[in-house]
């Protein structure tokens, strides 16, 4: 079996460990990296990000969650949302690292 460039050969129980770590609460503090800028709009908006992480993970391999805020791509931001940064916490100390991202808002066309 072989396996993509620079990944380790993982046996089924390995996957199988990692997903039941995945499902349960296992970290109990996470941290919150706030307001990290990721790019840019073509109008010169700069797009930020907020990262939820567990404290003391040891592992350097996490699968990520990237979150987006609803509003139709016409409103919105990722601070405006209480629910996502919950859910960005909870899935942290599930295992996984969670990005809540702002994305480009629709202008509105000149008349």
């Amino acid at each position: 079996r072989s396996t993509p460039a620079g990944l380790p050969e993982r046996s089924g129980s390995d996957v199988v460990d990692e997903i039941t770590q995945l499902r349960d609460i296992v970290f109990n503090d996470v941290a919150v990296e706030r307001g990290i800028p990721f790019g840019r709009s073509g109008q010169g908006d700069t797009f930020w990000v907020d990262v939820y992480s567990v404290i003391g993970d040891t592992a350097i391999d996490r699968p990520v969650l990237i979150l987006a805020f609803p509003g139709g791509c016409t409103a919105g931001a990722r601070d405006e949302e209480p629910e996502l940064a919950h859910i960005a916490t909870n899935v942290a100390r599930r295992g996984y690292v969670s990005a809540l991202i702002d994305y480009s808002l629709l202008r509105a066309q000149p008349q």
